[in-house]
């Protein structure tokens, strides 16, 4: 039950993403892609499934990576800002 739930909040999160950056119109793509992702990540052995999880988390740090690069001086800023 927790495992099919953590799926359907998953998908309810990919789809708000997807309406927010893209439009209403992505929702539906965004359902298809879903759920043949569920589908594949069922009938492949597990070994693979937990390797493109690890992929999928590594792939999304780097763009918080080069925010964080990006945005450094402004950080570093705030910090030392006194007035606090």
């Amino acid at each position: 039950l927790f495992a099919f739930t953590s799926v359907l909040g998953c998908a309810v999160q990919a789809e708000t993403t997807a309406s927010y950056l893209l439009g209403p119109e992505a929702v539906r793509p965004c359902r298809v892609l879903y759920g043949l992702a569920v589908f594949a990540g069922a009938v492949i052995p597990m070994a693979a499934v937990l390797q493109l999880a690890d992929l999928a988390n590594a792939l999304m740090a780097f763009p918080n990576l080069v925010c964080l690069l990006l945005l450094s001086d402004e950080i570093a800023g705030e910090g030392r800002r006194k007035d606090r």
